[in-house]
C-alpha cells in the first residue's frame, strides 16, 4: 500500500535534498554535523554530554541512534529523552529567521522564488527552522499542509500553502511537539508544531499556537 508521504514524493515534480551545508551557507555560525554534538554540548547540554562520554562518540546520529535502541530496555533512557530532545530544540530555536535580520542571500531568493514549482518536495536532514522561515516570509510556502505528514491546530488559521511544496523533514524539528491524541487510546500520540512569528514571519504573525 503506498502512503500519504510516498504519494506525495510520487506526484512531486521536483525533490530537493538539503543538509546542514544549505544552513551554514545562509548563517556562517552554524554548525555542520560533525562539528554538531560538539557544538551543543558545549552550550550546557548535560544529558547530551552525559550520552557522549556514555557511547564514546562525537557523532549525534550515532549518539541518538544507540540511545533509541537502549531505550526499549531502559526506562531511565526513555525518560531522559524529553531532556534531550529540549536541549536540541532550544539550541536549534537560536537558528530561526529573525537571525537574518530580513537580509535573504540572492542565491537562496533564486531558489525559493524561482526554482522551486508547485507541488515540489523538500527533504531537509536539519532540525532547525531556517528554511521554513524564509519561504514563508517570501511567500513560497506555509506550514498550512506543508509538512509531510505533521499538522498544526487550527489548521484554517494558517495562510495557504500557496504552491503545495511539501518539506519532509525526516530527521524532526525544533519546534515539532507530540501531544496525546483526542478520542484516541491514551498511549498514543501525535506530532504537531508551534506556530509563532520567529519560526513562520507572515504565518505566524500576532499568533502563538503551542
Amino acid at each position: 500500500m503506498v502512503g500519504q508521504q510516498q504519494i506525495a514524493m510520487i506526484f512531486s515534480e521536483n525533490i530537493y535534498l538539503l543538509g546542514a551545508g544549505f544552513t551554514k551557507a545562509v548563517n556562517s555560525k552554524a554548525p555542520l554535523n560533525c562539528d554538531l554534538l560538539e557544538t551543543i554540548v558545549s552550550k550546557g547540554a548535560e544529558k547530551l554530554s552525559f550520552y557522549r562520554e556514555k557511547y564514546k562518540t562525537d557523532d549525534i546520529e550515532r549518539l541518538l541512534t544507540q540511545f533509541d535502541l537502549d531505550s526499549f530496555a531502559d526506562e531511565q533512557i526513555r525518560k531522559d529523552r524529553r531532556e534531550i530532545e529540549s536541549e536540541i530544540s532550544a539550541f536549534f530555536s537560536d537558528y530561526r529567521f529573525p537571525v537574518l535580520n530580513d537580509k535573504i542571500p540572492s542565491w537562496l531568493e533564486i531558489f525559493s522564488v524561482d526554482l522551486l514549482k508547485e507541488n515540489d518536495s523538500i527533504i531537509t536532514l536539519n532540525y532547525d527552522c531556517l528554511l521554513e522561515g524564509v519561504l514563508d516570509y517570501l511567500g513560497v510556502w506555509t506550514p498550512r499542509d506543508g509538512y509531510a505528514r505533521i499538522s498544526a491546530f487550527p489548521t484554517d488559521s494558517i495562510l495557504t500553502n500557496p504552491k503545495k511544496i511539501t518539506i519532509h523533514k525526516i530527521h524532526g524539528s525544533e519546534n515539532f511537539v507530540e501531544s496525546s491524541v483526542i478520542g484516541k487510546n491514551k498511549n498514543q500520540t501525535g506530532i504537531g508544531f508551534n506556530i509563532n512569528a520567529s519560526i513562520y514571519p507572515k504565518s505566524g504573525a500576532n499568533s502563538h499556537f503551542g
